[in-house]
């Protein structure tokens, strides 16, 4: 059983598995701490950055 580990977009912090971001396309980095979830998107100002 292979476990991918989770990667962080260097420059639009999307979560992959992927080398490269599928979002923008810029190189992803194993080294990232933590998530946010946020419930209320509508609503949030962190969501609207």
């Amino acid at each position: 059983m292979v476990v991918k580990i989770p990667k962080a977009c260097k420059n639009c912090s999307a979560i992959t598995d992927e080398d490269k971001c599928p979002l923008c396309g810029n190189e992803t980095s194993k080294d990232w701490q933590g998530y946010v979830i946020i419930v209320d998107h509508p609503r949030s100002e962190i969501a609207k950055k």
